[in-house]
């Protein structure tokens, strides 16, 4: 398995009432950058493990909300 960097767009929410965030246009999703060792590629999910060769703790990505995906070497 190739261990990758994926960087990925976070949904972002805060408690209570906030107009003054939107205001300052701080609305935006959180930028996120996880790595682990790739395990699957489909049209829609990038599937990553924590640990190899087995495969351990697992996160699944939707495809919508990658940024980009670079392998390490």
């Amino acid at each position: 398995m190739k261990l990758v960097k994926i960087e990925w767009s976070d949904i972002q929410t805060w408690p209570g009432w906030n107009a003054g965030l939107v205001q300052e246009g701080l609305d935006v999703p959180l930028q996120v950058t996880t790595v682990g060792y790739l395990v699957r590629k489909t049209k829609t999910t990038v599937t990553i493990s924590d640990s190899t060769p087995h495969i351990g703790n697992v996160t699944v990505f939707p495809r919508g909300c990658i940024r980009a995906i670079t392998e390490i070497k």
